[in-house]
């Protein structure tokens, strides 16, 4: 619009007694025609008048012929003609034509300047359009990819695959806290520049707030390490803290090149605050969601009271031992523990005592099996581990020691010492005593009562017989206490 008005103000100021001949071409032939018939007028009745040629003759000295006398009048007839309307076709003409030429070739180069503004802005225009066309779809696609993500590991890949296809330079830094603690649980790096070290990132973490993106140039870098900062880590860093309406996930930290038009990453970048603060968004959204995931597979096969197995992973597992020996030679053991006299403990120091003994015995248990074993609890007081790869002898020695640090536990509840824990424990061998889980299960089951009967607090094998149909069908649910 400004523009507009300028080019008005200069055609207003032409002079409004300005004639334009190049619209009125036969106004500009009437002019000229009366012009030359005036000056011809004029200059007859001057030559008419005054005997020019015999008048120049006589002041020169020369003696013309009388036959000269008019050619020599005819020709000063000409170059006064000539001095009199070259002046006027000058001004009147010649001179506005090259104005108006003049002009309309600074028109022309203002308006091809205008047009290359134009253009220029037009191709900004398209190309920021185009950017975020990528990045809507680089976003879409990374939100895809992360429902499709089952640990932390492959969140980091999607995020630093597809910021990587959108910015090639781009580096970054991811740290996941796990839990309301600001612990670093995972840390994870990629690219040439190291925006922060694992422990400056959790400092920033701590600081961070819900205020959203956070920009700040490095110009120069600031140190993160004892190392002197390279001019080539000269750029723009960005923290985005990853939270969401229950509690903080973390922090994403990403360096990006330094664009000295300011055009892309400089002054565009805060432009672009919807694709940064959704991209944390949807990145905090899906740690908490496969967070949640984990911690409701964990509920799942956990056992709430005690943090052990239950009995649903306990049958998966065993079932998963099964076919692996079936395929091959090996073995492995049950161990069928329950404790005796449980229920004096809580009639005695009430449920939370008998809790008390419950979560003691989880944890002594829980650090006493080895990498590849299993600890479940199978109800109740009944506690089953599975010892993977060892024989019958090696089974029962494995127990023996299980009862003597059982028996040399101190466990005490609100101050109260709670008495002496012992357990019965029965032990059964795959294959000896059965090729089935029903079959393990029940001849362990049957050699922890052999333990009870004969003055619990002790380790009984199992006996190599067959169980009967109805033994089988009975199995491990009839539970004996005591």
């Amino acid at each position: 619009m400004v523009q507009k008005q300028s080019v008005l103000r200069s055609d207003a100021s032409t002079p409004a007694n300005r004639f334009d001949f190049r619209s009125n071409p036969i106004g500009l032939l009437t002019i000229l025609l009366v012009t030359l018939l005036s000056v011809e007028f004029l200059v007859m009745m001057i030559l008419g008048h005054f005997d020019v040629a015999h008048e120049l003759s006589d002041r020169l000295g020369i003696e013309l012929p009388e036959n000269l006398h008019l050619p020599i009048e005819g020709l000063l007839d000409g170059l006064l003609l000539t001095a009199i309307i070259f002046p006027i076709l000058y001004f009147a003409v010649f001179k506005n034509i090259t104005d108006k030429n003049k002009a309309l070739a600074d028109s022309e180069a203002l308006l091809e300047e205008r047009v290359e503004d134009r253009t220029r802005a037009l191709d900004q225009t398209v190309n920021r359009l185009n950017r975020r066309q990528d990045e809507i779809v680089t976003l879409n696609e990374t939100i895809h990819q992360f429902q499709l993500c089952e640990t932390t590991d492959e969140i980091f890949h999607v995020i630093r695959d597809q910021l990587g296809a959108l910015f090639p330079d781009l580096s970054g830094n991811l740290l996941l806290i796990d839990g309301d603690e600001p612990l670093p649980a995972e840390y994870y790096s990629w690219g040439d520049v190291t925006v922060f070290q694992e422990q400056d990132l959790l400092d920033a973490y701590v600081r961070s707030t819900d205020s959203g993106i956070q920009v700040a140039e490095m110009n120069p870098p600031t140190p993160l390490s004892s190392e002197r900062p390279d001019a080539s880590m000269r750029g723009w860093r960005i923290c985005l803290p990853l939270n969401t309406r229950a509690k903080s996930m973390g922090i994403l930290a990403l360096h990006a090149p330094f664009d000295p038009t300011g055009n892309e990453l400089g002054e565009d970048i805060d432009r672009r605050g919807h694709f940064w603060g959704s991209l944390a968004e949807s990145l905090a959204m899906s740690v908490s969601n496969l967070k949640l995931q984990i911690d409701l597979s964990r509920q799942a096969m956990r056992d709430a009271l005690t943090g052990l197995y239950n009995r649903r992973y306990l049958t998966d597992f065993i079932d998963r031992e099964l076919q692996k020996f079936a395929r091959g030679a090996g073995s492995f053991s049950v161990l069928m523990i329950d404790i005796d006299h449980f229920k004096t403990y809580n009639d005695t120091y009430g449920h939370a005592g008998g809790d008390a003994v419950l979560v003691t015995l989880g944890t002594m248990l829980n650090s006493w099996v080895r990498r590849g074993d299993i600890v479940a609890r199978n109800g109740g007081e009944e506690f089953v581990a599975i010892l993977t790869g060892v024989d019958a002898r090696t089974a029962m020695q494995r127990a023996e020691d299980l009862r003597l640090r059982i028996q040399a536990l101190n466990i005490t509840h609100e101050g109260r010492d709670l008495g002496f824990v012992s357990v019965s424990i029965g032990v059964s061998v795959y294959p000896d005593h059965g090729v089935e889980q029903d079959a393990l299960i029940h001849a362990a089951d049957s050699a922890m009562y052999l333990s009870k009967q004969a003055g619990r607090n002790r380790v009984s094998l199992a006996e190599v017989v067959a169980p009967t149909t109805a033994e089988l069908q009975t199995g491990p649910a009839q539970r004996r206490t005591g």
